[in-house]
């Protein structure tokens, strides 16, 4: 278990982490706690959901051609894993950095390969999705390690808000607008991996 007081294992500010505090738990814990505790009760670890997000992943890309809506319940189904794993481990005693570093690995990992699944249905061009699959890992690390050495999180974009709501339009049927979204996101990315490696040479020396 992490121990109180320690850093922050995630890639939010701090902004971000005391918006999900104060608004998002309090809404989810109260819907969620029956699914906790039949998880808990299964014995199934946090680190077994955010995992489970990788073979959902390589689903995507194994179906994306013959069923959008097949894709539309993997991308909701990895949102849930990503949300009751971190659930799971406040509710359960198993909050730790390791798990924490898990979660981040699985994220990343399913993240890489949803941008591989809508690129090989031409929906995103391979010079985007090849900078995507490079800049979301390394930004999501430069965080993690400024928030693991103590450092301060600028807010950042996040993904979730500037590329998967288009993600969804175009598996619903809709306009395709992951080209134009996707630079956004890689820029927003580049820029992140730049300030956070910019901060982390200032932080690292300390710890040496």
């Amino acid at each position: 278990m992490a121990a109180k007081g320690a850093p922050p294992a995630d890639s939010y500010s701090q902004t971000q982490r005391t918006l999900i505090k104060r608004f998002v738990r309090p809404v989810l814990l109260p819907l969620t706690t029956p699914i906790l505790r039949a998880l808990a009760a299964l014995h199934i670890s946090p680190d077994a959901l955010s995992l489970l997000q990788i073979p959902l992943g390589v689903l995507m890309v194994l179906v994306i051609h013959e069923s959008r809506a097949a894709v539309i319940g993997l991308v909701l189904a990895c949102f849930a894993l990503d949300g009751l794993d971190g659930l799971l481990a406040r509710y359960s005693g198993q909050a730790s950095t390791y798990g924490a570093l898990v979660d981040q690995c699985a994220d990343q990992i399913r993240e890489v390969l949803t941008v591989a699944a809508v690129a090989q249905n031409g929906a995103l061009s391979p010079l985007v999705a090849t900078l995507y699959a490079v800049l979301y890992p390394l930004s999501n690390t430069a965080l993690y390690l400024i928030n693991l050495h103590g450092g301060r999180v600028a807010p950042t974009f996040k993904s979730v808000l500037t590329f998967y709501p288009f993600l969804l339009l175009y598996l619903l049927g809709g306009a395709n607008w992951l080209e134009a979204t996707g630079w956004l996101t890689v820029a927003a990315m580049a820029l992140t991996v730049g300030l956070s490696v910019h901060q982390l040479g200032h932080l690292l020396p300390h710890e040496l």
